[in-house]
């Protein structure tokens, strides 16, 4: 009789690679029944993972074989299986006849990428100083930061009680508020938040930043001074600064 031989092996669960999964199922495919198949049959490199158990699915010539424990949770790379050198499945016929050929002749997904990496995510400084006056309220203002996820997922902003996405391009991000909905942030401390996860689906962590929205500081100054003005301006700055409140130059000067 003819010996039995692999026709596939292909990733079984997760069934997308790469993958961050801390358990990894590959289904096996014989041409034939077949017995005698059992964990020792196969060996895992890549990882300090063993072959936690071989499952015969339902009375088919499909076994799922499956890779737990060891270091699968951390791995950064290949994580590949194979039949053992000492493979003892044959087929079931009265004189067994052995299975020589490991090598499928189809589809052969015997290796996982592990991506257990965490990316990075930063919040870029905010209207030049993270200050937000009553003068840049007036235009839309720009939250954008940078990310070394893949193109296109997708990064949650929240500022304040507002909540924005904004896709990732070339690892960088941004947001744009509308001058309406800066004008309607809580004047102080304005909360910022942005978190995102890669493809494979390990989040980043959470990046924070605290900015101040202050509309009551405003800057308006006269350019066309005359000889002589730099002293009045400087005496007038000196005395706001005495006074104990925020900087406020809001007084035309000719």
């Amino acid at each position: 009789m003819v010996a039995p031989i692999v026709t596939s092996i292909d990733h079984q669960t997760p069934t997308s690679s790469p993958t961050n999964a801390d358990s990894l199922t590959f289904r096996v495919t014989f041409s034939k029944a077949v017995s005698g198949v059992d964990t020792a049959d196969f060996t895992v490199s890549g990882t300090t993972a063993t072959v936690a158990s071989v499952t015969q699915v339902g009375s088919t010539n499909d076994y799922d074989v499956l890779l737990s424990g060891g270091d699968l949770a951390s791995v950064n790379g290949s994580v590949t299986m194979a039949f053992a050198g000492g493979q003892n499945i044959a087929d079931t016929a009265t004189t067994p006849n052995a299975l020589t050929v490991t090598t499928p002749t189809g589809t052969n997904n015997h290796t996982y990428v592990l991506d257990n990496a965490a990316p990075t995510l930063t919040i870029n400084t905010v209207a030049g100083d993270d200050r937000v006056n009553g003068t840049e309220d007036d235009s839309a203002v720009t939250v954008s930061g940078t990310t070394t996820v893949e193109d296109g997922q997708v990064v949650a902003v929240s500022v304040g009680a507002l909540n924005k996405t904004a896709p990732v391009t070339t690892g960088a991000w941004s947001v744009s508020l509308s001058s309406t909905e800066v004008q309607g942030l809580t004047t102080g401390n304005v909360a910022i938040t942005a978190d995102v996860s890669d493809a494979t689906g390990n989040a980043a962590t959470q990046a924070t930043k605290t900015v101040v929205y202050d509309p009551s500081a405003t800057l308006i100054v006269n350019t066309e001074l005359d000889s002589g003005d730099d002293a009045t301006l400087g005496a007038s700055l000196s005395a706001d600064m005495a006074d104990g409140g925020g900087l406020s130059l809001r007084e035309a000067l000719h």
